[in-house]
């Protein structure tokens, strides 16, 4: 009896989370690097990146400010706004940048200082909560 009440409260926290899920506000993203070979790697066209002489890359992390309306990216180089969507529904935001079409879905977890996003083409954002 202990067990299905604990299940049932943890299933009820989860499905909460799930339904308050947010992610307006200021983060720091960490882009994950996709090895595809020995020689070849794939990360998302706005992470910012430094190929250095040994075939290796350095992924820098990067501020976001998630608005009602756009997504403000700050990097060393940059600072722009772009406008997105967001599918309450599926947990997807969706936006533009350099012509290119970007889908993340947001995985759903427990930790309310951070938040995952992964797109169908395989790139993955770390998000962490800036205070």
């Amino acid at each position: 009896m202990k067990h299905l009440l604990f299940t049932l409260l943890f299933l009820g926290a989860f499905i909460s989370k799930a339904q308050d899920l947010s992610l307006k506000g200021k983060w720091r993203v960490n882009c994950a690097l996709e090895k595809k070979d020995s020689t070849k790697f794939h990360v998302c066209d706005f992470c910012p990146t430094t190929m250095l002489k040994n075939n290796t890359a350095v992924v820098e992390e990067f501020d976001i400010e998630i608005t009602e309306t756009a997504i403000k990216f700050t990097t060393e180089e940059v600072q722009i706004e772009i406008p997105y969507t967001w599918d309450r529904s599926t947990y997807t935001i969706k936006f533009k940048y350099t012509q290119k079409d970007y889908s993340f879905k947001a995985m759903v977890i427990t930790d309310l200082n951070a938040q995952i996003l992964v797109a169908e083409s395989g790139e993955v954002l770390y998000l962490k909560k800036l205070p």
